[in-house]
């Protein structure tokens, strides 16, 4: 790995540069020469990297932050906590249970057993192709690991050939899934089961790649960086002219490319400078991340003490509950996924395609509502699009949730939110099981 300290590299350039320049006066042409030519170099290195100058910026907006905590209705949090939701988390299993022994009871009286298993028995069904087709999907994810190595040793650039290769791989990692739930004909369940887990996964293998991608073109800069150094230190051997130490513009352009360095730096080493790229790209380092409990790829993440949770960061939601927009509800509910839309589309289509933010944020609900409705097409075997239609919905939603009458009330705002939840899912189960039963 690259070890060489900025300071070092100050100090080299200084060191070499000034001590062969004392025998020159400062009205010399050749001295002025020599100090425009590197003042040339050292701002081109600075001002003609775009992606150095968004350095800064992008690392702020990383907004991912994995640490040590627990959600909000844990039974941890509860008993350590006396939290005030710890009477409706008890509540909650009390009605559970009561459902359970009501179910009971019906099954009982109208078939004259307790336990239904015609749902248990559906899902059996052909259990082996399925397990055998999960395992073919998940083994095929490690050729992004296969491809990043490929990167990390130069062989390839991730911009753009390692980019186009990504994409067409994960195309086909959704398709041939998709396809095989017609072609074996699963049910619902089996079907269902089936591609949710491969958007999942494909949501890790889209996150491992394009991050790791992503440092791989900033490990090349950091070279660059590097090299650059090493061409001043040359150029100044070969100069016998003295750079005024006490020249003020200079040190700040020395100054600005110590500080770029160190950005480039940091952005390829963890938080805690446990791992850095490309030390990261392993086998086990993958299949750490398959098994954690997160849709977006970091160097490393924190750990527990204890086996349970392994997964030291487990806050998954926050109180959707009390959400006075859709918006928000969006983004408490099911945070590991709103991660991922946050980082890879939402901020990707800002930085890339220079979308606005009212752009982006139709392009992700877009996106969105497309992977959702893919789910139900799989499931009820039809193109409806209504699962799609709700959803792009919430766009409208949120700017009426935005009015100053819904606003400033925020009791208003949230019977605003639940009369929405308590409509829409219903509407949708309705809908679709109409198409699907009425089919058969």
């Amino acid at each position: 790995m690259l070890q060489t300290t900025q300071v070092e590299d100050i100090i080299l350039v200084e060191k070499h540069i000034s001590p062969s320049l004392s025998t020159i006066n400062d009205s010399s042409p050749i001295k002025k020469t020599t100090t425009t030519t590197i003042k040339t170099t050292l701002s081109a290195t600075l001002t003609n990297d775009d992606e150095l100058n968004r350095l800064q910026r992008k690392i702020a907006k990383r907004v991912v932050t994995f640490q040590p905590r627990r959600s909000q209705l844990d039974r941890e949090t509860l008993d350590s906590h006396q939290d005030s939701f710890r009477g409706f988390f008890t509540l909650f299993w009390i009605a559970m249970g009561f459902y359970i022994i009501q179910a009971g009871v019906k099954n009982f009286q109208s078939a004259g057993i307790l336990v239904d298993l015609s749902f248990f028995r559906l899902f059996s069904q052909d259990a082996i192709g399925l397990i055998l087709s999960d395992m073919c999907m998940v083994g095929s994810m490690f050729f992004a690991v296969l491809l990043q190595k490929v990167i990390a040793r130069g062989w390839i650039r991730w911009r753009y050939t390692g980019m186009i290769i990504q994409h067409i791989f994960q195309v086909m990692f959704l398709f041939v899934p998709t396809y095989w739930t017609f072609f074996k004909g699963w049910p619902w369940v089996q079907s269902g089961f089936f591609v949710l887990h491969t958007i999942s996964m494909l949501m890790k293998l889209h996150s491992y790649a394009f991050y790791n991608g992503e440092l791989s073109t900033y490990a090349i800069r950091f070279s660059e960086l590097k090299e650059r150094y090493a061409n001043l230190v040359g150029e100044s051997k070969k100069s016998d002219i003295e750079v005024d130490e006490k020249n003020e513009n200079q040190r700040q352009i020395l100054d600005q490319l110590e500080e770029k360095i160190n950005q480039v730096e940091g952005y390829l080493h963890s938080p805690s400078k446990n791992i850095c790229y490309p030390e990261n790209v392993t086998f086990l380092n993958y299949v750490d991340f398959l098994l954690v409990p997160t849709l977006v790829y970091e160097l490393e993440y924190p750990r527990t003490e204890k086996i349970r949770p392994c997964f030291a960061d487990r806050n998954f939601y926050d109180d959707w509950w009390n959400s006075t927009t859709w918006e928000e509800f969006a983004r408490k509910w099911n945070k590991p996924v709103h991660h991922f839309l946050l980082r890879h589309v939402y901020q990707y289509s800002i930085e890339s395609y220079k979308l606005s933010k009212r752009d982006a944020t139709f392009m992700t609900f877009f996106l969105s509502s497309l992977i959702h409705e893919l789910v139900m097409v799989v499931v009820s075997k039809k193109i409806r699009m209504y699962l799609f239609v709700l959803q792009m919905l919430q766009l409208p939603l949120i700017w009426l949730s935005k009015l100053p009458t819904i606003k400033e009330k925020k009791w208003l705002g949230n019977a605003f939110f639940w009369f929405g939840l308590f409509l829409g899912p219903p509407l949708l189960g309705i809908l679709y099981c109409r198409e699907v039963f009425a089919s058969d």
